[in-house]
């Protein structure tokens, strides 16, 4: 069995939100097809929902997205995402930003 992973490095750029990651840190590595929490600090937004987006590593803003994580979810600071074998990207980030 082939197991595929990618690297997710959390970014929380001050002109999109300053949404500070716990999960996930700067270099994990997670599996594609499983299940993953991504977590931050719910304070840090002003809107009661956001939008988390998966962009390639060293994106400056949301121009380039690879796939949208989730729209308009509950800012709790905590969601599950199951990333899809299909993710092409070997080194992404996730950002959070407030839902317009």
């Amino acid at each position: 069995m082939r197991t595929t992973f990618f690297s997710v490095l959390a970014l929380g750029l001050s002109t999109l939100a300053n949404a500070g990651f716990s999960s996930p840190k700067s270099g994990d590595q997670w599996s594609k097809g499983q299940s993953q929490t991504i977590s931050w600090d719910s304070s840090s937004l002003s809107s009661g929902n956001c939008d988390i987006h998966l962009v390639p590593a060293g994106a400056k803003d949301t121009t380039t997205i690879i796939t949208e994580i989730a729209l308009g979810v509950s800012n709790s600071g905590s969601y599950s995402w199951t990333p899809s074998t299909s993710i092409s990207a070997a080194e992404a980030e996730i950002i959070i930003v407030d839902s317009k």
